[in-house]
């Protein structure tokens, strides 16, 4: 059975407890699905909660070839 990093959270937090532990993703592709016409790419609110917890347990950047102030506003 395949796990994904997304559902073993509580997991990852209690393995990385006292490590300095950086987690890079991507934006189009990863958090966002692939779509026709990059405008049309947007962070579901599930995804939100999800990056939300993930900053609370480690530190997060958001990879992209976007503008940042793009990024900022869809994240």
């Amino acid at each position: 059975m395949n796990d994904y990093l997304f559902q073993r959270l509580d997991y990852i937090k209690n393995q990385i407890t006292g490590e300095r532990i950086s987690l890079f993703l991507d934006f189009d592709g990863t958090l966002t699905p692939i779509v026709s016409r990059p405008e049309k790419a947007f962070l579901s609110y599930q995804m939100k909660d999800i990056v939300q917890r993930l900053c609370n347990i480690c530190k997060v950047a958001i990879v992209s070839g976007r503008e940042i102030g793009t990024v900022k506003r869809f994240v």
